[in-house]
């Protein structure tokens, strides 16, 4: 019976101090956050780690492939008009994500103003039925 009463009362207990937690513990003030995705590789003057790094450059930017590989190296011109040598697994044909989502943006935005523009265009035709309908 006693021991009864010692779990009801810690519970009570339990439950009691558990009221006062502050409410900050309940609900985080945290702000959404996320990792910027501006890596970038080294680039080098020759096929291979053994040349000298000529610069750096960010990952998901246009260049011209020149077609020369060796020892698992592309040779690429860059932006800055650089001809230079980055390992063949950082170089493909396809754009980067950055292009890609900056293309599907811009065709979101032009379908949306598509989409207002043929909104517009039913409610106008709608108004014309109505009138040709109460005119009878």
């Amino acid at each position: 019976m006693n021991n009864v009463i010692n779990v009801i009362a810690f519970l009570a207990i339990t439950l009691a101090s558990s009221l006062f937690i502050p409410a900050q513990a309940a609900e985080n003030n945290y702000k959404q956050g996320y990792i910027s995705d501006e890596l970038f590789i080294y680039i080098h003057t020759g096929p291979g780690k053994k040349y000298r790094i000529l610069g750096t450059i960010i990952a998901g930017s246009k260049v011209q492939i020149t077609g020369s590989i060796d020892d698992g190296y592309s040779e690429i011109i860059d932006d800055k008009d650089r001809t230079a040598w980055v390992e063949s697994k950082y170089v493909t044909t396809q754009p980067g994500l950055r292009f890609v989502v900056a293309e599907l943006n811009g065709k979101i935005a032009t379908s949306s103003d598509y989409s207002s523009q043929l909104d517009g265009e039913v409610n106008e035709l709608k108004s014309k039925v109505n009138l040709l309908t109460n005119d009878k």
